[in-house]
């Protein structure tokens, strides 16, 4: 019996503690309005390391936890990977924990490129139990009741899509969610990021080098 209650309190803990860092990150957006930094990063490797974070969380629900990289993306990218590795966190846990013995994809494809800007788009999708349309409408605001009741049963925070939305805003994009019940969910948002000064270079010393012409 107290080995049950030495659980219960520390599931209880674990809770609050992930509840109480939750409601500090969205203050945090909220009150600073901090820019998302512009430094340079591999998002390969920050996709890379969500999914190795998250695989033993995929392998206790039995669901196939997989990355879909688009290898056109450039190496080397100018943005906030600490953010992105904060959406990805939220949108593939969110995934993970309402799929069981089923499939997530974290998918990431460049649709555009500029000269020193590419334009991304992104998906995490899931065969789990799926949204309701009614719960779809209020499915990224803070402590929406529907999202209370159902993370009473399936456990976290509820807090997490809500920052996946304050850090895209901060980012002026936004994420949207096609859901059916009982098949699974969506999300996808599009991002502008930039391309840094050392990828450029590389790509425009390749485009320089044409081949040799011989005279016959």
């Amino acid at each position: 019996m107290q080995k049950e209650h030495l659980k219960s309190l520390k599931f209880s803990g674990e809770y609050l503690l992930n509840f109480i860092n939750d409601i500090l990150q969205i203050n945090k957006i909220d009150a600073e309005k901090l820019e998302p930094l512009s430094i340079e990063f591999k998002l390969h490797k920050v996709l890379e390391d969500v999914v190795e974070s998250l695989q033993q969380n995929a392998n206790e629900k039995k669901t196939e936890l997989v990355l879909d990289y688009d290898p056109t993306i450039p190496k080397k990218l100018l943005g906030d990977p600490i953010k992105l590795s904060q959406i990805f966190m939220n949108l593939v846990g969110n995934a993970l924990k309402f799929t069981k013995n089923g499939k997530v994809e974290v998918i990431a494809k460049m649709l555009k490129k500029d000269e020193d800007q590419v334009k991304l788009y992104f998906e995490v999708r899931d065969n789990g139990i799926g949204i309701s349309e009614e719960q779809q409408k209020n499915i990224f605001d803070s402590f929406e009741q529907g999202s209370i009741q159902i993370n009473r049963e399936y456990g976290g925070t509820g807090l997490g899509l809500a920052i996946v939305k304050h850090i895209l805003e901060a980012h002026n994009t936004k994420v949207s969610v096609i859901s059916t019940v009982g098949k699974g969910s969506t999300f996808s948002f599009r991002l502008p990021i930039g391309q840094s000064a050392e990828e450029m270079e590389e790509e425009l010393e390749e485009e320089s080098v044409l081949p040799s012409v011989y005279p016959y």
